[in-house]
């Protein structure tokens, strides 16, 4: 999630909701998608939350981002988390932690070990470049 992929466009809207939180609308062709993003005092995203599909369910899903580091004048989140909200309690099934990002570096995938690298085009078209390795068991719980 990066904050120029969630710039107002053509497809993609905001309407406020209090001093905390907003709804973004995104449309393309004839899918529409919405959902509530969550803000801290600093106007960092905390959390997104909306409905997604697991298998053929329409469930609740909630992504979590801190640590936010300035990466060529831009904050960007380098915790993200991603939790179903299921009602017998929340599954969260992936945790990452961003180890570095590269703008415009385009390199294809690879992968070494435990860590790999991961390309990402943004809405306007600068290419980034992320490189992470997954949380080991002990850092879960540290966010």
């Amino acid at each position: 999630m990066f904050p120029t992929a969630l710039l107002p466009s053509e497809n993609l809207r905001w309407e406020p909701i209090d001093n905390d939180s907003a709804k973004v609308i995104f449309t393309d062709k004839n899918l529409t998608v919405d959902g509530i993003f969550y803000f801290n005092e600093e106007g960092q995203i905390t959390q997104f939350k909306t409905k997604r599909y697991k298998d053929e369910t329409l469930e609740n899903f909630t992504g979590h981002c801190g640590d936010y580091r300035s990466v060529d004048g831009m904050k960007v989140p380098f915790y993200l988390e991603a939790t179903w909200n299921r009602e017998s309690g929340d599954f969260s099934y992936a945790k990452f932690k961003v180890k570095k990002i590269e703008y415009n570096k385009p390199s294809k995938f690879k992968q070494s070990g435990s860590r790999f690298t991961l390309r990402l085009f943004l809405l306007h078209k600068n290419r980034c470049t992320l490189t992470r390795s997954p949380l080991r068991s002990d850092e879960y719980n540290r966010h």
